[in-house]
């Protein structure tokens, strides 16, 4: 399946009345973390937005690095079990499980954390990161093994995951 797969699901599931309504767009829960936070797609009638949200008791909000906090729990969570739970939920949902998975803002968030969070989201961060991932962030990694204020065995652990130039 593709993207389009993923979009038309959605556009199906939102004309069905499967979607809820938040903050004037749909909101489709895919799994629910240990918070009782709903993680899940929200959209537009168009699709022309389409991201991750979290659905909380104060309503929804989208991924974005000013609320980053809103997702960091799913750092807590092994990344294979994590995203087991995201691939049931699509997959439950009819939603095509590689796309849904793929969707969701891995990158964006363990960047966010190696920049502006604490030691011990830092390194849940480092510890979720798969290996295809670790050039994309090499220039935030090689910032922590570098970092004199972080703990030897957290330097350690970063200075083990970069990759090197490929100049």
């Amino acid at each position: 399946m593709s993207e389009a797969a993923l979009r038309e699901r959605l556009v199906a599931l939102a004309k069905e009345s499967e979607t809820e309504c938040v903050d004037g767009q749909h909101f489709l829960g895919v799994f629910t973390l240990d918070s009782g936070f709903r993680y899940g797609l929200a959209f537009d009638d168009e699709l022309e937005q389409l991201g991750w949200a979290v659905g909380t008791d104060e309503g929804m909000q989208l991924f974005a690095e000013r609320n980053v906090g809103h997702f960091v729990e799913v750092l807590e969570h092994r990344r294979s079990d994590f995203d087991e739970q995201l691939e049931r939920g699509a997959t439950e949902l009819g939603l095509p499980a590689l796309e849904t998975l793929l969707s969701f803002p891995a990158l964006s968030l363990i960047r966010a954390v190696l920049t502006n969070f604490s030691q011990h989201f830092i390194g849940l961060g480092l510890r979720w990161l798969l290996p295809s991932e670790l050039r994309a962030l090499r220039k935030e990694i090689q910032r922590v093994a570098d970092d004199k204020l972080m703990p030897q065995a957290l330097r350690e652990l970063a200075a083990h995951l970069v990759v090197p130039d490929s100049d």
